[in-house]
């Protein structure tokens, strides 16, 4: 992804951030309780083309074996624009972040105070294959995996927001979003 994201952000005209003042914004989900694999649609209203941060949150306890931690995120979709993607996992002594493609994307981080963490800006837009492993602290028995991911979308002109989000990646536990002053919990629920 270094290349590519190089050649991407150079081509990609710049996009500025968010332009709402928090409490002009006014949305909902349309569901509360789903599936993972269905999707979540977001629809609201704000001023006209405003572009507005959404932020998306989740956490996944990863089980130990042998002393290591394994997670896989699959289909992950990352749209274009300005985004930020955020990992921590703990109690652990490192975290090997990498996306699966012709050339895989790795990167290594060693843990601070038994927590690793990544971050990465202007991700290319695509759908990913994405592997999170490392090393957890000696007598631990399971990883807590913090996944925090940010855009930018933006409004139409009559100031409506509509966007759908894949839940694909996600386990069964509680999503959380946050558009303005305002954040939503909706809970993937498990197949029976």
């Amino acid at each position: 992804m270094g290349f590519y994201k190089i050649v991407s952000s150079i081509l990609r005209p710049i996009e500025e951030k968010p332009d709402t003042k928090d409490s002009d914004i006014e949305w909902d989900v349309s569901h509360k309780h789903l599936k993972p694999g269905e999707n979540i649609t977001i629809t609201g209203n704000t001023k006209p083309e405003a572009r507005i941060n959404m932020v998306v949150r989740f956490n996944v306890a990863v089980a130990v074996h042998d002393g290591r931690y394994s997670h896989d995120f699959r289909k992950v979709h990352i749209p274009e624009g300005p985004n930020e993607f955020k990992v921590q996992t703990r109690p652990v002594k490192n975290m090997t972040f990498t996306v699966k493609m012709l050339m895989p994307f790795r990167q290594h981080r060693d843990a601070e105070d038994s927590v690793a963490t990544y971050i990465d800006t202007n991700v290319p837009s695509g759908t990913f294959n994405i592997n999170i492993n490392g090393d957890a602290q000696e007598n631990t028995e399971t990883v807590q995996m913090d996944v925090k991911a940010s855009q930018v979308i933006r409004a139409d002109p009559e100031g409506n927001i509509s966007y759908t989000y894949d839940t694909t990646p996600f386990r069964p536990g509680i999503v959380e979003i946050e558009i303005g002053n305002d954040k939503k919990e909706v809970e993937l629920i498990g197949e029976d």
